[in-house]
């Protein structure tokens, strides 16, 4: 396997960590495999580690490259105290955020050749906040108003992912007063919505108009990507009902979806395996499923071409 790390030019706190499996699988035989960027959660404001290398090593043993995009966030370190608020990254405003996403998917589309990546099949998976960035790549992977921004010439369908697996994904707007009303008495949690807010809108109370602009249901589109989501009935971070509007507009479209609500368990769960878990409530051996249910999907989508 081949580890590279890919710095971006407009923030250098972004990065791209690859991880590149060998083209030989045997004596003389080489294979080209399908591929798998990863984009952590963590409110736009910091990245999730347990959603970034540990989700990669289990889809580097079942056969796909995986990229782990670490996007520019709001801000540059955890924000743990209401007693200090770190700086503000100059740089952590969208859209550099899904321009950073298409930036990856050029970079993979450049190297496929080298690295043995079937380019056809390359996806994009999501949790939480990065769950609200794969599922507006798959939205607007055609769209000029985020393309032109690029510093490259857009090559036809290379930014369109073969499909996106979205964990407890933040797909609409009204994000910040579900969180307020559901997440109980964790102030820490709350009093970050408005620099969630800040960070996607560059206004702390945004408008109805700003919010429908980065809202991925009203978004779905005929070329939205085939996709697949997974949440939890219990979720008092992201509302789990959106991934049923979701999903329901998808058909609607004839687009390829899957959805798999699990009837317990908080956000954030990840993998559900002991090894990335803070105590036993976050260990779940049903949850975990969606790894195998997630490749199988992906399986389906490779064999269509």
């Amino acid at each position: 396997m081949k580890f590279i790390r890919k710095e971006f030019e407009n923030d250098q706190t972004a990065y791209v960590d690859a991880y590149i499996l060998d083209g030989e699988i045997s004596y003389q035989i080489t294979r080209q495999r399908p591929a798998l960027i990863i984009c952590p959660g963590g409110g736009y404001l910091m990245r999730a580690t347990k959603e970034k290398e540990a989700v990669a090593m289990e889809f580097l043993s079942k056969g796909y490259h995986c990229f782990v995009l670490n996007y520019t966030t709001y801000f540059n370190e955890r924000m743990t105290s209401l007693d200090r608020i770190p700086p503000v990254n100059p740089n952590g405003y969208f859209p550099n955020q899904i321009l950073e996403l298409m930036e990856t998917m050029h970079w993979i589309h450049t190297n496929a050749k080298e690295w043995n990546i079937d380019n056809k099949n390359i996806f994009v998976s999501g949790f939480s906040a990065g769950g609200h960035l794969a599922a507006f790549l798959s939205n607007h992977w055609n769209d000029s108003t985020y393309t032109k921004l690029l510093p490259f010439s857009v090559k036809e369908n290379e930014l369109r992912p073969r499909g996106v697996i979205l964990g407890y994904p933040m797909l609409c707007t009204d994000t910040v007063d579900y969180l307020q009303k559901h997440c109980g008495d964790d102030e820490l949690i709350k009093h970050q919505s408005e620099y969630i807010s800040d960070c996607l809108y560059q206004n702390k109370q945004p408008s109805f108009e700003m919010l429908k602009k980065l809202d991925n249901l009203e978004a779905i589109n005929e070329n939205t990507t085939p996709t697949f989501i997974w949440t939890t009935r219990e979720d008092a971070i992201v509302d789990p009902k959106n991934a049923l509007t979701y999903i329901h507009r998808l058909m609607e479209l004839n687009i390829d979806c899957e959805l798999h609500m699990y009837s317990h368990g908080p956000h954030g769960l990840a993998l559900a395996t002991k090894e990335y878990a803070k105590n036993k409530n976050e260990i779940d051996e049903n949850i975990h499923s969606w790894v195998h249910l997630a490749q199988e999907w992906m399986d389906r989508q490779t064999l269509k071409g």
